[in-house]
Formats: structure tokens, sequence, C-alpha cells
């Protein structure tokens, strides 16, 4: 059983950076989507960089570059990269845990660190 922590992320790398540092031993796969559009739809860099290069090894880095041609609420961007984050998981869900946290709040993977995975 693997601990997969997933997050959409904007502009905040420093938080971000900081989560997965606090929790780089106990998750196994942390899984982020960044957008090339805010969340009123203007378009934006791709701004999200590791700072610890060791995290490298357990980041999957998602980028959603375009919004949905059916879609004329750009603030649904949100939907979409939540979304786009099955990509990275979609053949991993069953007898895995997936943790959809905001990025401004940890886990509640350290609530796991006493629990016995079958790892």
């Amino acid at each position: 059983m693997k601990i997969f922590d997933c997050l959409i992320f904007y502009d905040e790398n420093f938080l971000v950076n900081a989560l997965i540092d606090i929790l780089y031993d106990v998750g196994d796969n942390f899984v982020t989507c960044s957008s090339k559009f805010d969340l009123c739809g203007k378009k934006k860099e791709l701004n999200f960089k590791i700072l610890n290069k060791i995290f490298k090894k357990k980041i999957q880095y998602l980028k959603l570059y375009s919004l949905s041609k059916n879609n004329n609420d750009p603030c649904k961007l949100v939907d979409l990269q939540h979304e786009k984050l099955f990509d990275g998981i979609h053949d991993q869900v069953t007898e895995n845990i997936i943790i959809y946290p905001v990025s401004d709040k940890i886990s509640p993977l350290n609530i796991l660190e006493n629990t016995k995975l079958n790892k």
C-alpha cells in the first residue's frame, strides 16, 4: 500500500515545498498539478519549482495547458486541475491511500505514521 498526497498548485512554492519536506518520509508520492491559467482564466506562467532536489524522486508534476472548450466558466479551473490529478493516480487508486489536501493545510499523513501499512 502506498500513500499519494495530491494537490493543485497556483503560486505557493515555499508552502508546497515546506509541506513536502514535512511529509516526505510518510508519503510515497506527491502528485501536484499546475495550470497555465489563473483562477479567472487569464494566462499565466507555470511556476512550480522544487526547492530540494531530493524531492524530485517522489514528485509527479502534471501541467494543465488548456481550459475545456465546453467550459464557459474559467473559474472551474480548480475542478479541471483536480480531474488532471487523476492522470497521475488513475492506475493507483485501489489498495492505496489517496489524499487531497488544500495546499495551505498539512495532510493528515502524520496520523498515518503509526498505522501499520503493508509497504
